[in-house]
């Protein structure tokens, strides 16, 4: 079988093309996303919040104690908790007889559960009446047609009117450096305050610097990217030196300055005896955070506009049945 024939047998629309492609439709009323990995039919399941351990284990254990299944059908739940069933076969026939059960046999199992319940209202803009699916965020969700378009003509407004100030990328710089030092601040508070090193923290000083950029109406640009790693870097830098100023201003009092402890920090011989280590875990702890923040860093405006475009292109009518 292929792809496209293993999409077709769900009766929902497909979408993309090759090998992106996949197909949307609704089970239940939850949203599905159907999907073809290794000559199996994938279907993700979108709900309001993830399935708790006793609502997941009676999901799983219902397909799976279906002698009609034959164990072709298992339930599964990724790091976030996100749930999907997997249907094995490679007969068509039976993998469409497999699926039609197993949407009759999900039904039955949910109903009723008071966690894992179907979206209601709209992904954007929290109102009722949604009449289209559309995959937001990696997941498949219920939206108002009108408030795609409405999101795509704001961002459109927003990136013309900030090429027409043309101040654009001297905004992002300040509110880049104000948004960075923000960020850096809880992983300053903890090496000052509790003495503790806490490597996860240094993670907000790229949200902090792009989020900076951007609200205060930046340019977001490929110049976004690099002044956001670059200082990402150095901020994490300056958090573990100034931490270190205010331990050396406890012990030798107010005549201490910070470029004296940017000289005696940065000596060759104390560096490397005791302060080589900690500059190390900053600077990978600031790589760390970067990774992370990367999905977020390295998107431009005529990426975002790109993306939410094919959003658009891609969203389908919701056919509730």
């Amino acid at each position: 079988m292929t792809r496209e024939s293993i999409l077709q047998l769900t009766g929902f629309r497909l979408v993309g093309a090759e090998k992106k492609q996949r197909a949307f439709g609704m089970i239940a009323g939850y949203p599905v996303l159907a999907t073809e990995l290794k000559g199996r039919l994938v279907l993700a399941f979108s709900a309001t919040n993830t399935p708790d351990r006793k609502e997941f284990r009676a999901i799983r254990d219902g397909l799976k104690e279906d002698a009609t299944l034959g164990g072709n059908v298992v339930a599964t739940k990724d790091e976030a908790g996100n749930m999907s069933v997997a249907i094995t076969s490679k007969d068509e026939a039976e993998m469409k007889r497999l699926y039609e059960q197993t949407k009759l046999r999900f039904a039955e199992t949910v109903r009723g559960m008071e966690n894992f319940t179907p979206p209601t209202v709209c992904h954007i803009c929290q109102g009722e009446g949604a009449d289209t699916l559309a995959q937001m965020g990696g997941a498949l969700t219920i939206v108002h047609r009108s408030c795609l378009q409405n999101l795509k003509q704001e961002q459109t407004e927003r990136v013309e009117d900030t090429q027409a100030k043309g101040s654009g990328v001297i905004q992002g710089l300040i509110g880049g450096l104000v948004g960075g030092v923000i960020g850096a601040a809880p992983a300053f508070i903890a090496l000052h305050f509790f003495e503790r090193f806490i490597f996860v923290l240094f993670a907000f000083i790229p949200f902090g610097a792009y989020y900076g950029w951007k609200l205060l109406g930046g340019k977001l640009t490929r110049v976004t990217t690099a002044f956001v790693v670059i200082y990402s870097l150095f901020l994490s830098l300056v958090t573990e030196v100034v931490a270190t100023h205010f331990v050396l201003a406890d012990i030798f009092g107010d005549q201490i300055r910070l470029m004296d402890t940017v000289n005696y920090y940065f000596t060759p011989d104390v560096f490397f005896e005791y302060f080589a280590r900690d500059v190390g875990l900053a600077l990978v702890s600031a790589v760390v955070g970067i990774f992370i923040a990367w999905g977020s860093i390295r998107k431009t405006d005529k990426a975002i506009l790109s993306e939410t475009e094919s959003v658009i292109n891609e969203s389908v009518p919701i056919e509730r049945v």
